[in-house]
């Protein structure tokens, strides 16, 4: 028995014919970006990987490098100017530019970890849930960092950086925090647990 269209409200029938052109869309992809976990985002999926600019590539790539050796205000301008980079280039290059990719292994070193942190904070803010996908790969990391045990400005930004996430994460993308979150509110560390707590309770 077919569905018609017609009987669906006017954003599903959006969403189910975005998702039929997309799934052709994307064979043949060379890179594609992640689903998103957000209805929202479907019409984000496949089309608008391809075609970031060659100079805004070079330049988000060059803004990776400087953004992992700044610290305190510098580091939270150096966010915020990141953010405005891609907002420009538009979200499909966090994608071209492995951005999620890069940020991680910044995230990892206390030397790096801080102007991510805030690009993230305020990609999450300048670009909403057409960031989504490619943020929410980074919890795990700032749910470290929260207890960073030598550096406030990280552990601020860390706070920040996952505040301004859960902002923007739809119910759809719940699932895919829960696991972190969970295992944050078993860690023996007060701040992890103080965090995922808070976080937790703020998804539901």
């Amino acid at each position: 028995t077919s569905t018609s269209h017609s009987k669906l409200p006017p954003s599903h029938t959006k969403m189910a014919t975005v998702v039929a052109q997309d799934t052709t869309a994307v064979e043949g992809e060379q890179k594609t970006l992640r689903q998103s976990y957000s209805f929202e985002n479907v019409e984000f999926m496949a089309g608008d990987v391809a075609g970031v600019d060659t100079k805004a590539s070079a330049s988000i790539a060059e803004a990776m490098t400087q953004i992992s050796g700044k610290k305190g205000a510098d580091a939270i301008s150096a966010g915020a100017d990141f953010a405005a980079l891609i907002e420009t280039a538009g979200a499909r290059s966090m994608a071209e530019c492995e951005v999620t990719n890069t940020f991680d292994k910044l995230l990892g070193a206390r030397d790096t970890a801080e102007g991510p942190l805030w690009a993230v904070k305020s990609l999450c803010e300048k670009l909403g849930n057409k960031v989504e996908p490619f943020v929410v790969q980074l919890l795990p990391m700032i749910l470290k960092l929260v207890a960073d045990k030598k550096s406030a400005d990280i552990r601020s930004g860390a706070e920040s950086a996952g505040s301004a996430m859960l902002e923007i994460v739809c119910p759809h993308s719940v699932r895919v925090l829960l696991p972190t979150l969970k295992a944050g509110v078993e860690d023996t560390n007060w701040q992890v647990k103080m965090w995922s707590l808070k976080w937790l309770f703020f998804v539901f």
